[in-house]
């Protein structure tokens, strides 16, 4: 399925021109954050400014306002109020899917994260519409973890069960796919809302689809969500009345996979409260943090790169073109 996907994606951009590169694309050395590994010049500045100029990512740029490419010192390339604080466990960084990415060192389920410093005054409460892409690699043994999460959400004086934000993935119940029964992937984008009276309202986004059977290579995952859509108020009816809703939108590899529509139509921004002070690469926030867990939760076990959020939902054809793109420099770095 991915080599069908990868050549779909190579045929497609046989038209399609680039003019930049990110910096570090070519670097692959294991370097942790903190630490110059480079070789400086005769004027006394690190010999990674001099990359070449390539390809780089153009796809609602103007739209993009956190990048966490994995490439430099600081992890970060965009975010404001954004900021990398430290890695634990058997995070590392090592080759990702552009220049370098997240790895957990064990290859398994055990401790590994990188920890985001989000001040008060961060992107994430100017949300109102999302999107949040990224692309991971894991293995069938140990296919499950939180991908990313950020903080925020309180029971009282404890950190609730669950993240303000959530994308993870697990296995559980096998599913058959070509004849073979293989763990079935669960992605699941929960969102925690709090409205003017800090009530939650909580919403998950599950399936167990096989275009998130993919072990041992990397894939894109994608999530939408986007405020004020039309839908009808009967399923059964879609030419009846329709009501006003968020909907959350999920891809895998640059193709649609689910969606959901759900009440009440509340902004991104309204999970973000005063309490939201983090943001984690390889686990869940209240995993790490809190003192209410469940026994399913882990850590991710693979592989992350190219962490990006958007201001807007992308549309369909965007986010088709955003996984060209990087799947294009992707190839012309091999």
């Amino acid at each position: 399925m991915k080599k069908v996907l990868y050549l779909a994606a190579m045929l497609s951009l046989v038209l399609v021109g680039f003019s930049c590169t990110k910096p570090g694309a070519n670097r692959t050395d294991s370097q942790t954050p903190g630490n110059n590994t480079g070789n400086d010049d005769e004027d006394g500045k690190d010999d990674k400014d001099d990359t070449p100029e390539g390809p780089k990512v153009t796809t609602c740029e103007e739209n993009l306002v956190l990048w966490i490419s994995f490439d430099n010192d600081n992890l970060i390339e965009k975010g404001e109020g954004v900021s990398f604080k430290e890695n634990k466990g058997d995070a590392a960084i090592k080759t990702g899917f552009i220049g370098k990415g997240w790895t957990n060192n064990a290859k398994n389920n055990s401790m590994a994260y990188s920890k985001f410093d989000v001040a008060s005054a961060n992107l994430f409460k100017k949300l109102d519409d999302m999107t949040f892409t990224v692309w991971v690699k894991n293995n069938k043994d140990y296919y499950k973890g939180g991908v990313v999460s950020l903080n925020g959400g309180r029971n009282g004086d404890k950190p609730h069960d669950f993240p303000a934000f959530n994308v993870y993935l697990d296995n559980n119940n096998p599913v058959t796919i070509d004849d073979q029964q293989v763990p079935a992937q669960q992605v699941n984008g929960r969102f925690i809302m709090h409205d003017a009276n800090g009530v939650e309202q909580n919403v998950w986004l599950d399936t167990n689809d096989p275009a998130f059977a993919i072990y041992d290579e990397w894939f894109q995952l994608a999530v939408t969500y986007q405020l004020n859509t039309q839908k009808p108020v009967d399923p059964e009816d879609p030419e009846g009345d329709k009501k006003t809703c968020a909907t959350v939108m999920l891809y895998a590899n640059g193709q649609l996979v689910a969606e959901r529509a759900f009440d009440p139509n509340i902004a991104f921004n309204n999970l973000v409260t005063e309490y939201t002070n983090a943001f984690y690469v390889g686990a869940w926030s209240t995993y790490v943090e809190g003192d209410s867990t469940q026994s399913w939760q882990s850590y991710w076990a693979g592989s992350i790169d190219e962490i990006r959020m958007y201001n807007k939902a992308l549309s369909e054809e965007e986010i088709s073109a955003l996984y060209k793109e990087e799947l294009n420099i992707n190839l012309e770095q091999e």
